[in-house]
């Protein structure tokens, strides 16, 4: 599926989206670039451009390919295109979504061991 129709039919938000504490996000590599995780659903992410590379190095409909490494030290090859740009703040909408067994054990993860003190 294109990324243009894909975007007109998942562009109202219908997945649910896990918005992560600072100590638990993943990151996602990009070349050799790391950016932190903020928020992840099944067919986008949003990151933190890290303060070595400009959020000019990243442009609207961009294509861009990388990799989630999650806290458990799982890894997801992911390619999306680069939606907005908010400041430091990048969304992209994947290609693929990711699995709705990750999503779950993400969910998990941060209800087990961050509910009392979730600090976002």
């Amino acid at each position: 599926m294109k990324f243009d129709t894909l975007y007109e039919k998942l562009s109202k938000k219908e997945y649910f989206r896990i918005k992560y504490p600072y100590s638990a996000r993943p990151r996602l590599r990009i070349n050799e670039s790391e950016h932190e995780i903020i928020d992840i659903s099944e067919w986008g992410i949003r990151f933190h451009n890290n303060k070595e590379q400009k959020s000019k190095d990243f442009k609207e409909n961009q294509i861009i390919k990388g990799v989630i490494i999650f806290q458990d030290n799982a890894h997801l090859e992911c390619e999306g295109k680069v939606l907005r740009i908010s400041g430091h703040e990048i969304t992209a909408q994947l290609k693929e979504r990711i699995p709705y067994d990750r999503i779950m054990k993400e969910q998990l993860n941060i209800l087990k061991n961050f509910a009392n003190k979730i600090n976002f």
